[in-house]
């Protein structure tokens, strides 16, 4: 659809992108990220998340893995995943 409508489609991306830089993570995240830190054991977070609040609580962007991307980085635009 960015194809078709480019102008619709990046109006949402930029209001979506305004909307979740301008939330806060809940107490969840500080609670995983003392329990990483506590235990001392090498961890990884694996998150469908594309918010980018694991980043924002403190969790090291290295050890972070989101399977469905993230806001922060720009992904093909292009129909069938042809970049």
């Amino acid at each position: 659809w960015f194809s078709e409508d480019p102008l619709f489609a990046w109006g949402i991306n930029y209001t979506q992108l305004s909307m979740y830089r301008s939330c806060v993570p809940h107490a969840g995240y500080d609670v995983l990220l003392k329990w990483a830190r506590n235990l001392g054991k090498p961890y990884h977070v694996w998150t469908s998340n594309i918010d980018g609040m694991f980043e924002k609580v403190g969790f090291p962007p290295e050890l972070i893995y989101a399977c469905h991307g993230d806001l922060q980085h720009l992904q093909c635009t292009k129909d069938r995943r042809t970049c």
